[in-house]
């Protein structure tokens, strides 16, 4: 189980590099804003700390054998666990804070 989960930390790895390199290679005025925002923003400790935890170090740790024992094994899946759930956060939230979202099946009265 610990080398599945190696696996599938390199893929979503590899995942997540995609999700922000296309956007910043094509880097429109919005998704400038958004990534500037995760980057070095208000949301950058979080982000950066999710990448970091949840990626990098928790891959790095089941590498070693020692580390894929039961109990290391669900401690650092726990981890895993909390890091999916702060990246839905990283998800939805700063977009929403963002301004410059269009406003979708609203009434016209609504809508200022």
């Amino acid at each position: 189980m610990g080398r599945v989960l190696v696996l599938v930390g390199i893929v979503y790895f590899y995942f997540n590099l995609n999700e922000f390199l296309v956007p910043g290679y094509k880097l429109k005025t919005s998704d400038a804003i958004h990534l500037r925002e995760l980057f070095a923003g208000h949301y950058a400790a979080l982000f950066w700390g999710i990448q970091i935890l949840e990626l990098v170090i928790t891959v790095v740790l089941l590498l070693y054998r020692q580390m894929r024992r039961p109990l290391p094994m669900m401690i650092i899946s726990l981890f895993v666990l909390c890091g999916a759930w702060l990246k839905r956060f990283i998800i939805v939230v700063p977009p929403q804070a963002h301004p410059n979202l269009p406003i979708q099946n609203m009434p016209a009265e609504l809508q200022e």
